[in-house]
């Protein structure tokens, strides 16, 4: 067992000496215990491909014991307070008795959802928020490479070919940001900033910067039949999946472009792979997928008029430290959820 590690107890983080790096250990988990200032310890199971540096970022700003055994199998969860993860198995979900709170690393919430909403005394915080920079910077990325018909030159480069494409005027194109939380709203600025118009759908009516017309879910059609680009933004949910299928391609302009940085559940992949090869729309860009990594052989690999990335929106070189930060910041406030960074709601899926 490792002794307690980092500031300590009752630091406020900003000073001391450096904490001793815990062992990398390379396993799938870790179990340890921390101890957030004036509180009782809190035993946390961190289940995640990066569980070795969440514990030493960890250990970097609140005391913390490493309680892990051998294998995951013969642990104690059900004394496990504080589960900290990104998509944990139905199996160790399923020993957690005695789990208070649930901390993603992600913005979303439908790897847990179902869980949450069979337990929902729960609190489940997550990291929204922290991958709004890098998410609206890669819609935007994807988007100009679309007006600027960017493969189609890259693929002439290739072939040493000078054709200059014929593009419009940016300032002159509308972009309608379906979802409007901390990355639609930040899609929306920049598209703004670019001298777009931007429409955006969002449940509530409140106005947002930027956006020049709103509208509700039942007018999805017509905000779609509006826009040159449409932008994905939303949270998948029971109400989202597979929200973006036939009907709405149908009602798209020809000439308009899918850019979807959301979830790949949202959109109905056979019904964008018809749409793309019938021409009812002129293209997309992809960074979400319903199957992840994309197989080999998935069709959208080759389909016409693709831009396609490995779900990067939200990587970021410091992201364990973001998250680990607003980890530490929850463990301070826990159990008060009106303190708590995050919340998210069984009801809303998000």
């Amino acid at each position: 067992m490792t002794p307690l590690r980092g500031r300590a107890p009752g630091s406020d983080g900003t000073g001391g000496p450096a904490a001793a790096e815990p062992p990398a250990t390379g396993r799938p988990y870790r179990l340890v215990e921390v101890c957030p200032p004036d509180r009782r310890p809190l035993r946390v199971l961190i289940h995640h491909g990066a569980c070795d540096a969440y514990v030493r970022v960890l250990s970097e700003r609140l005391p913390l014991r490493d309680l892990t055994g051998g294998a995951l199998e013969a642990e104690p969860l059900e004394t496990v307070d504080v589960l900290l993860t990104w998509k944990p198995p139905a199996s160790v979900l399923a020993r957690l008795a005695g789990l208070r709170w649930i901390q993603t690393t992600s913005a979303g919430i439908d790897q847990i959802l179902d869980f949450y909403r069979a337990h929902p005394d729960l609190i489940v915080t997550t990291t929204k928020g922290l991958q709004a920079d890098s998410t609206a910077s890669l819609a935007l990325a994807l988007m100009l490479s679309c007006f600027w018909r960017l493969p189609r030159l890259l693929e002439r480069q290739q072939r040493a070919v000078w054709e200059k494409p014929a593009v419009g005027v940016l300032s002159a194109q509308t972009c309608a940001v379906v979802g409007l939380g901390h990355v639609g709203r930040r899609i929306a600025a920049h598209a703004a900033q670019l001298g777009m118009t931007v429409l955006g759908m969002r449940r509530g009516e409140e106005p947002v910067e930027g956006v020049a017309r709103l509208y509700a879910e039942d007018r999805l059609r017509e905000l779609l039949h509006a826009a040159d680009y449409v932008v994905l933004a939303l949270p998948l949910t029971h109400r989202t999946r597979r929200m973006f299928g036939d009907a709405e391609f149908a009602a798209m302009k020809r000439s308009a472009y899918l850019i979807n940085v959301a979830r790949g559940g949202i959109v109905d992949e056979d019904a964008l792979l018809r749409a793309l090869r019938a021409g009812l729309i002129a293209g997309a860009a992809i960074d979400v997928f319903e199957e992840e990594p994309l197989p080999p052989t998935h069709p959208l690999w080759r389909a016409p008029n693709v831009v396609l990335t490995p779900h990067i929106g939200g990587d970021r070189a410091d992201y364990v430290e973001g998250a680990a930060a607003i980890f530490v910041e929850n463990a301070r406030a826990f159990p008060d959820r009106d303190r708590m960074r995050g919340i998210a709601s069984p009801t809303l899926g998000y």
